[in-house]
């Protein structure tokens, strides 16, 4: 009963004046870090790539750019056969009053290989302003900032305002968060995603009301939905909130159906923008395949004589030579490009099954490129980074946002070992939160030092 107890007054103390009062008094230094941050990291895209500056040439730029317009056209989520030159980096978008479409609803080619988040962004801009890359820069900056600032803010409360400001200074010092500020890619989203739904979780395990379940399961839909790679992470997120309530029924802080509603709640929330693309995908492809094909067209270069070659890091290599010999199969010539890129999807994952079954002697040393490769091992900067967010945690471990970060670390480690590794895109998103717990060490290790040098003196 006494359990029972303390877990009710919880909810009291968050809404206590003095817990008010204290909201209040982080607004001010929340406002300056969010404004500075996104001075910041202006600045920097503006270095990098010119706020106004279209996408860069040739790769996932254009092609979400491209997206993004069919997507306000009206077209769909596809790609018109006028499109393929500014997919290939051999031509720029031709600047137009308002989106129309480029070709008839007949040649129009529908994929299932981009995550649906950033091309839905750049469509919302280009319904009301075609082709300003301005705009589209800069809500990815604000998405940056904004990410930087709620981990920032939960650092003051949990801390001090003192280190608040420090991670944030220190996130935007870090050469590989600056490297993709304002650029046409998920980072910038996903990093927001992946925070919010770092701190909606934490809140969720610490307080377990309907609110922050929503919350939750929200925030890790718009996460897949921005970026198809977390969808591995689907079970074990489950699992953990099912454990963590069932956990609370036997320690009497809640009842079982309350438990069981509040799964429910995080599960269809967890679903609520996955689902419906998912049901798409099944649709076009006319397969079951729920989450599109890129997963299957990118693991055949994650397990791959080319893997190897490149020790570990993904190049397009192995999908490209397949998609080619599946051009030139005269069985395949009629078929359609939605068609051909399910073909592609299914190719890809056999080869990637047939290469772990006749290399299994390789796959211990790729597992460990990739994840060594993701952590940067024999970076010096980084080993100091991430020892001073090992100190961090440590001195939080008693937090759910600290565990919650551990488990994180952990499936984004295992994904990029069962998938493959991209330069530092799947360790990006993770920045402000490594940089929080970076400043939270530092914090204490400074605290804890400072009384023993004075004292020597």
């Amino acid at each position: 009963m006494q359990e029972r107890k303390a877990g009710n007054e919880e909810p009291q103390r968050i809404l206590s004046p003095n817990c008010a009062g204290s909201q209040a008094r982080l607004m001010f230094p929340g406002v300056l870090i969010f404004v500075g941050t996104l001075t910041i990291l202006l600045f920097v895209a503006s270095r990098n790539f010119g706020l106004s500056s279209s996408p860069e040439n040739g790769g996932d730029s254009d092609s979400y750019e491209r997206l993004g317009y069919n997507l306000a056209a009206g077209s769909g989520f596809g790609y018109c056969p006028s499109d393929l030159p500014i997919l290939a980096g051999k031509a720029e978008p031709s600047a137009v009053q308002y989106c129309e479409a480029g070709c008839d609803p007949q040649e129009f080619q529908l994929t299932a290989y981009r995550p649906p988040g950033f091309p839905f962004l750049i469509a919302a801009v280009y319904r009301f302003s075609p082709l300003n890359y301005w705009a589209v820069r800069v809500l990815n900056c604000l998405a940056y900032a904004a990410a930087v600032t709620l981990v920032s803010l939960w650092l003051a409360r949990r801390h001090s305002v003192r280190a608040a400001f420090l991670s944030s200074v220190t996130c935007c010092i870090d050469p590989r968060f600056r490297e993709f500020a304002g650029s046409f890619l998920t980072e910038n989203l996903a990093t927001l995603g992946l925070c919010g739904f770092a701190l909606s979780f934490a809140a969720f395990v610490e307080h377990k009301t309907f609110f922050f379940a929503t919350l939750c399961g929200l925030s890790l839909s718009a996460l897949v939905f921005i970026r198809s790679f977390y969808v591995a992470w689907y079970p074990v997120l489950w699992i953990a909130v099912a454990w963590g309530l069932w956990c609370g029924v036997r320690r009497g802080c809640q009842s079982r159906g309350d438990a069981i509603r509040l799964a429910a709640v995080f599960g269809v929330c967890s679903l609520l923008l996955t689902g419906p693309w998912w049901v798409r995908n099944c649709i076009v492809l006319n397969a079951l395949m729920p989450t599109g094909t890129q997963g299957g067209i990118g693991i055949a270069d994650g397990f791959s004589d080319n893997a190897m070659a490149n020790f570990g890091s993904w190049t397009s290599k192995t999908a490209d030579s397949i998609i080619n010999e599946l051009r030139d199969d005269p069985q395949f010539a009629g078929l359609s490009e939605i068609e051909r890129e399910k073909e592609h999807c299914r190719r890809g994952a056999a080869y990637a099954s047939e290469w772990i079954k006749s290399h299994p002697q390789m796959l211990l040393q790729l597992t460990w490129w990739k994840f060594s490769r993701l952590w940067e091992f024999g970076s010096i900067q980084h080993a100091a980074l991430f020892f001073l967010c090992a100190v961090g945690m440590w001195f939080s471990r008693a937090t759910p946002l600290c565990r919650i970060l551990l488990l994180l670390f952990v499936l984004n480690s295992l994904t990029v070992m069962a998938t493959y590794h991209t330069y530092e895109r799947f360790l990006t998103p993770f920045r402000p939160l490594i940089h929080v717990m970076c400043a939270l060490g530092l914090s204490v290790i400074v605290r804890t030092v400072r009384p023993l040098l004075f004292r020597s003196i």
